[in-house]
């Protein structure tokens, strides 16, 4: 067996070097130097930055390890590689594939040459995608892990991994400045991006630790606009779209801020793209402000005028907290957020309960929640899981085992899950909780504080179904209006029930925009009732939970 096989699968104790059999994982630091192409022509040496892991496994002497892992620089180029390689245990190299444009499969040849214990090397060059079109790089990509970056499992601790989900609407307006062909306006567009970002906060031997991280996706227009161009030939109307997928690394800016910096490309033409940059300021993790810079090119579809070149910006924020990828969707600061996973269920949350959307201020509304000035307990129109309601004169301080809607009363509530009714009962308050059970799991999901209950027990329903309506229970604490909560009650074991954050089991279908909904909910209520500090996002473990931790009641 080769020694670096053997060193990829050995616990280190305080110096003591001991074969661990089975799997491990590995984080990785690293660099990249060189050179890349600015506008004029030059050759710069860039900024660099690196994430990457190594999942490795001995079975019985055989040694398999997966290289995986994503780079970029900035400065006179933003680049943005992603790379994946095999484990080789005759030479310790390892050999796969690498992109350096955003969006598209690595098919471009790689070999990391081992350099000696666990560190490798590779040499990377050829033409990246940019604003002015493709430029040219030569770059040495540098990786080392550590030694106490090395666990003995499959995958890093809960309390080391991190990740988000990357995602906006933004409304925006691109400036078409081309006097030559009458074409000097604003057109108002409209985009959808939607991404992932991945982080590792890992030790090192010195006794620190290391940050690092990559960020990908996409961004669409959600529908063309009409651009009046006038050639020689006569006037066109040209429809212009603009889509392209982006690529970036954890970059450390100051003491206190981050940013994924890296490139995006154009879906139309993969010659061109630009920069982006993501910022993470680490005393608000509530938000994540970015821009992207470059040239869309737009194609006419007529012969005298195949294409239009563009340039293109867009700046916005990515309504996030911090969250751990440890448990799938993560734990994270909140108070009483630990890394403890919440129970397996086989049935998933496909409906909210009620309907949430962005904030229209033509409307006044976001979905079915109506925003008011008036006067309301806590001032507060959405209560997270894990809301610490404070001692008072009715009794102890007490913490929040359920998500609360405050809604309009006769709101319409639906089902959250395709399964059975198992339980209708009557509340002190004279309204009614609906209790709803899948196939495959032990937990019940509740909607409680709802009236005009259309089903009973016994029935099936999917997810979606209208089941009742809000009920005006405590509407005179909340300006007329009245409350629903939904919850997940784990009832296993015999003992006291307890209830689950409800958001830790989203379906994937409505996981990342009701996440997002969330997030934008309380940021536009902060922001309409004048107040930033109604929500701590940067205390919840996920999005509508300030705890992971069960909650008895």
């Amino acid at each position: 067996m080769h020694v670096i096989g053997r060193m990829l699968v050995v616990g280190v104790l305080t110096g003591v070097t001991t074969v661990q059999a089975g799997p491990l994982t590995a984080a990785l630091h690293g660099s990249l130097s060189g050179t890349v192409e600015n506008s004029a022509g030059g050759l710069m040496a860039p900024s660099g930055a690196v994430y990457a892991t190594i999942s490795a496994n001995d079975n019985a002497g055989s040694i398999s390890a997966t290289l995986e892992g994503s780079a970029a620089t900035t400065g006179a180029l933003g680049l943005g590689l992603q790379f994946t390689a095999q484990y080789d245990p005759a030479t310790g190299d390892f050999n796969g594939l690498y992109s350096d444009t955003p969006g598209v499969t690595p098919s471009l040849p790689l070999r990391l040459r081992n350099t000696g214990g666990l560190g490798w090397s590779a040499s990377l060059s050829g033409t990246a995608p940019s604003s002015s079109g493709e430029r040219r790089y030569t770059l040495e990509l540098q990786l080392q892990a550590d030694p106490a970056a090395l666990f003995a499992q499959a995958s890093l601790p809960a309390a080391n991994a991190f990740s988000g989900m990357l995602q906006r609407q933004v409304n925006l307006s691109l400036a078409v400045n081309q006097p030559a062909l009458q074409a000097v306006q604003s057109l108002p567009m409209e985009m959808q991006f939607e991404g992932r970002w991945n982080a590792s906060l890992v030790p090192d031997s010195a006794g620190g630790t290391r940050l690092s991280g990559q960020a990908s996706g996409s961004f669409r227009t959600l529908q063309s606009a009409p651009l009046t161009v006038v050639p020689s030939s006569g006037a066109l109307s040209v429809p212009v779209s603009i889509g392209g997928n982006f690529q970036g690394s954890l970059f450390a800016v100051s003491p206190t801020e981050f940013a994924f910096k890296g490139a995006w490309v154009s879906q139309n033409n993969p010659a061109l793209g630009g920069d982006i940059s993501i910022s993470v300021p680490l005393q608000d993790l509530s938000r994540f402000p970015f821009s992207l810079n470059g040239t869309a090119q737009i194609s006419t579809g007529a012969s005298q005028l195949p294409t239009l070149s563009l340039p293109f910006s867009a700046s916005s924020d990515f309504p996030l907290a911090l969250t751990s990828s440890g448990s799938g969707s993560g734990s994270g600061g909140g108070s009483g957020g630990s890394g403890a996973e919440p129970p397996a269920s086989a049935v998933k949350i496909k409906h909210l309960g009620v309907n949430l959307g962005p904030y229209d201020a033509t409307t006044n509304r976001a979905g079915d929640f109506m925003f008011t000035r008036e006067n309301m307990s806590f001032n507060l129109l959405f209560f997270n899981f894990g809301f610490v309601v404070p001692a008072n004169s009715v009794g102890p301080e007490k913490v929040n085992p359920q998500p609360t809607f405050i809604l309009p009363m006769g709101t319409k509530v639906h089902a959250l899950i395709d399964g059975e009714v198992v339980s209708i009962t009557k509340l002190y308050s004279n309204d009614y909780s609906v209790m709803l059970k899948g196939p495959g799991s032990d937990l019940i999901f509740e909607l409680e504080h709802v009236i005009n209950v259309t089903v009973a027990a016994g029935d099936q329903v999917r997810a979606g179904d209208v089941v009742a309506e809000v009920s005006g229970y405590d509407a005179h604490n909340y300006a007329g209006m009245g409350l629903v909560e939904i919850g997940i009650l784990n009832a296993v074991g015999g003992g006291t029930p307890t209830h689950l954050c409800p958001f830790d089991y989203l379906d994937e279908s409505i996981r990342a925009t009701t996440l997002q909904n969330i997030s934008a909910l309380q940021q536009a209520w902060e922001t309409y009732r004048g107040d930033s500090n109604l929500y701590d996002q940067a205390a919840e473990v996920i999005a509508g939970c300030y705890r992971r931790t069960p909650v008895e009641g």
